[in-house]
C-alpha cells in the first residue's frame, strides 16, 4: 500500500538515553584489570631496562604510589559520576583551559597505548611467525638481502592499527561479558606463572648476587632508579577506566571504591609477584634482550615437569598460550584507547575545545571518523620512528610515562583544589588521612602523589630528547590549535562552551499499557496499520519510537542529525498513517542507545505496553538494527508478547 502523506504539526520527542545503572563491582574490576593488567606485558621489559635486577622494587615502589593514585580518583569519580574522568575534575576545579589541558594529555596517553600496544603484540607474534624473531635471507636474481625483524614488527603493528581504525570507522561494539572472560583467563593464566615460578624457579639469592655483579645487572646510578620508577608506573597505567564507567554503576558510592580496591589488590599481587619470578629465572642482561616480549621469554625458561615417568614441556605449553593471550589483551588494550580517543575527542568537540570536522559524523556509519583517522595517523607516526630508532619499545614507553605522570598529576591538582574551592561538594568516598590548613582539608596522599609525579614528569623531560621532544610539542600544537579556534570562534578561552541542544526532553512514561513500533531507519508502514487497527479494536494507545544506536566510539550522548532527521520522518509518517486511516493520535519518540534491544525492552517495561510489533524489511543497511541479535534479545527479554512481521488481515 502506497500512501500519500501531508505533514503535521507535532513535535518529536528526542530522548537521550539516560545509561542504565547495572554495572557491578565484577564488571567495574574486570574492566579496570582489562585495562591495568594489560600493561604488565610490555611494562616489565621496559622497567628492566633501567632498573635491570632491580625491578621488582622500583614496580613495587610505583605500586605504591598507584595506591595513592587510586584513592584520588576513588573520591573523584564518586563525587563526579561523570564519564568526562580526569578532563571534567579539572573543569570543575580550574577553567576550561585546564580541562583542555588535561583532555589533550589523555588523548596523547591513549594514542601511544594504541601505539605500544600494537608493537609489542607484534613482538609476541614470535612464536608464530619466524620472521618477526630472527632475520631471513632473500634471494632474488643477484640481488640478496636480510629481513629486519624490527622493520616486520613495526609492519605488523601498522597493520593491527589500520585494522582497529576500519573496525572503529565502521563502528565496534564493546561486549563486557567478552572483556570479563578474558580478564579472568588473563589472571588465572598470570596465577599459574606465578605459582610455577616460585615452586620451581624461584632464587631470591639472586638478587643479591645481581647486586654484587653491580653494572649490567644492578642500576648504576639514582638516575637509573627513577628512570626504572617512571617506566615501571606505565604498569598501572588505565587506572580511569572505572571512573569512566561510573555513569553505568549501580550504587556507584559504594561500588566504585569497592571495585579499586579490588584492583588495587589483585594488581599489586600480580604486578610485583611476576617481576620476582621473571627476574629470579632470567638473569638481567638476558631479560633487556628480550625486553619485548619478556613474559613469553619467562615462560620459555620452565623446566620439563616429570610425571609418572614421562616430562611434561611446560615451556612448550606455556609459550604459545602467553603469546596469544598477551597478543589478545593487548589488541584488545589498543581497541579500548581507540574508542576512548574518539570519545574523548567527540567530548572536546562538544565543549568547543577543537574545530567542529573533527569530530564530524560519518554520513553513514555515524562514527567521529576524522577523529578516528587522525588518532590513527599519530599512532602510525610514532611507531614509524622505529624505522629510524633501534629501541622505539623504550621510546614509546617513556612516552607513556611522560603522559601519564602528567595525567596522575592534574588528577591530585584537582581534588585538592576542590578540596579548597568547593568544600560544601557531597564526597561519598573521602580519602582519608588529612591536615587542615586555613580551615580546609587537604588529602595528604594527594599532595605526595602530586609532588611525586611532577618530579618524575621533570626527570622524564629532562633526560632523553626524542620523549621531550615529542611530549612538549603536542602540548604546544594543542595549546596553539585551542587557542587560534577559540579566538576565531569568538569564544571564552578560560570558560566552559557547549553546543546548544536544538530538541531534547525526557521521555515521560504513560500510565497505561499499550503497543509498540519500533523502527530504526525505513519504517515499516504494514506494522503501523496493524498497531491501529488494534487499537481501534482495544482502544490502545499506540507508541512509534524511532531506535538510534550509537556507536561505542561516541558517548551515548553523541547528537546524530543524519539518525535524528531520519527518526523525525518515519515517526511524521507514522503519525500520518494513524490520522489519515484511522483517525488516531499517536505518542512518537526517538531514542539513543548503545543497544536497540535493551532500549525497545525497556521502553516496553516503562509503558507497561502489552505489545511490541517488530517488522523486518531489510530494505537498508539500518533496518538490520531491528533483525538477528535485536530480535531475539526482544523476544526473550520484552515484558509482553512481541509480533514480527504480523500480517494486517491477523
Amino acid at each position: 500500500m502506497n500512501e500519500t502523506v501531508k505533514p503535521l504539526n507535532r513535535k518529536v520527542v528526542i530522548e537521550k538515553e539516560q545509561l542504565k545503572r547495572e554495572l557491578g563491582v565484577f564488571a567495574l574490576f574486570s574492566a579496570g584489570y582489562g585495562n591495568v593488567g594489560s600493561s604488565i606485558y610490555y611494562a616489565l621489559g621496559a622497567t628492566a631496562f633501567f632498573a635491570l635486577g632491580a625491578s621488582p622494587i622500583v614496580i613495587a615502589l610505583a605500586g605504591l604510589f598507584f595506591v595513592l593514585t587510586v584513592w584520588t580518583f576513588s573520591e573523584g569519580a564518586t563525587m563526579m559520576p561523570y564519564s568526562g574522568g580526569v578532563s571534567h575534575f579539572a573543569r570543575k576545579a580550574f577553567n576550561e583551559s585546564f580541562s583542555f589541558f588535561a583532555a589533550w594529555i589523555h588523548l596523547l596517553t591513549y594514542i601511544v597505548t594504541v601505539a605500544i600496544s600494537v608493537y609489542t603484540a607484534g613482538e609476541y607474534l614470535k612464536v608464530f611467525i619466524p620472521f618477526v624473531k630472527t632475520a631471513i635471507p632473500v634471494s632474488v636474481g643477484d640481488f640478496s638481502f636480510a629481513t629486519s625483524p624490527r622493520v616486520i614488527t613495526i609492519i605488523i603493528a601498522f597493520v593491527f592499527v589500520l585494522a582497529l581504525m576500519y573496525m572503529n570507522i565502521r563502528g565496534v561494539k564493546e561486549a563486557t561479558s567478552f572483556n570479563i572472560f578474558f580478564a579472568i583467563i588473563d589472571i588465572f593464566t598470570q596465577a599459574l606463572l606465578i605459582l610455577i615460578g616460585i615452586a620451581l624457579m624461584l632464587n631470591l639469592g639472586k638478587f643479591v648476587e645481581y647486586y654484587r655483579l653491580g653494572e649490567g645487572y644492578w642500576p648504576r646510578n639514582f638516575n637509573a632508579w627513577v628512570q626504572g620508577f617512571a617506566v615501571a608506573m606505565i604498569a598501572f597505567t588505565g587506572i580511569g577506566t572505572i571512573s569512566q564507567m561510573a555513569e553505568e554503576t549501580v550504587d556507584y558510592k559504594k561500588k566504585i571504591p569497592l571495585a579499586y580496591l579490588w584492583l588495587i589488590v589483585m594488581v599489586l599481587v600480580m604486578s610485583i609477584t611476576l617481576p620476582v619470578v621473571v627476574n629470579s629465572a632470567i638473569p638481567p642482561p638476558e631479560l633487556v634482550a628480550q625486553k619485548e616480549d619478556a613474559i613469553a621469554a619467562f615462560a620459555g625458561r620452565m623446566p620439563d615437569l616429570r610425571l609418572f615417568g614421562g616430562a611434561i614441556s611446560l615451556s612448550g605449553i606455556f609459550v604459545p598460550w602467553v603469546s596469544f593471550l598477551a597478543v589478545t589483551i593487548l589488541l584488545m588494550a589498543a581497541n579500548a584507547g581507540v574508542m576512548g580517543a574518539s570519545r574523548l575527542a567527540y567530548s572536546m568537540g562538544e565543549h568547543r575545545q577543537i574545530p567542529a570536522f573533527i569530530f564530524k559524523l560519518h554520513r553513514h556509519y555515524n562514527t567521529p571518523h576524522v577523529a578516528i583517522l587522525l588518532i590513527s595517523f599519530v599512532a602510525v607516526f610514532l611507531l614509524s620512528m622505529g624505522f629510524f630508532s633501534h629501541d622505539i619499545f623504550v621510546k614509546l614507553a617513556k612516552l607513556y610515562a611522560f603522559s601519564s605522570m602528567l595525567i596522575f598529576a592534574i588528577a591530585h591538582f584537582s581534588i585538592i583544589w576542590l578540596r579548597i574551592k568547593s568544600p560544601e561538594m557531597e564526597r561519598p568516598w573521602k580519602i582519608k588521612g588529612n591536615i587542615k590548613i586555613k580551615g580546609k582539608e587537604i588529602p595528604v596522599s594527594a599532595a605526595i602523589g602530586l609532588i611525586m609525579n611532577i618530579f618524575v614528569w621533570v626527570v622524564i623531560s629532562s633526560g632523553e630528547a626524542w620523549t621531550r621532544m615529542i611530549g612538549l610539542s603536542w602540548i604546544a600544537l594543542g595549546f596553539i590549535l585551542y587557542i587560534f579556534f577559540r579566538k576565531k570562534s569568538k569564544l571564552p578561552v578560560m570558560e566552559e562552551v557547549t553546543i546548544e541542544r536544538v530538541v531534547e526532553a525526557a521521555y515521560q512514561p504513560v500510565d497505561y499499557g499499550g503497543i509498540i513500533v519500533p523502527t530504526a531507519g525505513h519504517l515499516e508502514a504494514k506494522m503501523i496499520h496493524v498497531a491501529c487497527k488494534i487499537a481501534l479494536r482495544d482502544k490502545s494507545s499506540i507508541l512509534a519510537m524511532h531506535v538510534v544506536e550509537v556507536p561505542m566510539t561516541l558517548p551515548v550522548e553523541a547528537e546524530i542529525p543524519a539518525e535524528t532527521e531520519k527518526g523525525e520522518k518515519a515517526l511524521e509518517r507514522a503519525a500520518v498513517i494513524a490520522k489519515k486511516y484511522y483517525n488516531l493520535s499517536i505518542d512518537t519518540k526517538i531514542v539513543k542507545t548503545r543497544s536497540a534491544g535493551k532500549a525497545i525492552v525497556e521502553a516496553a517495561s516503562l509503558s507497561k505496553a502489552d505489545l511490541i510489533l517488530l517488522g523486518q524489511s531489510g530494505k537498508t543497511k539500518s533496518d538490520e538494527i531491528l533483525s538477528g541479535n535485536t530480535v531475539k534479545y526482544v523476544a526473550k527479554n520484552a515484558p509482553c508478547r512481541v509480533f514480527i512481521n504480523i500480517s494486517e488481515k491477523v
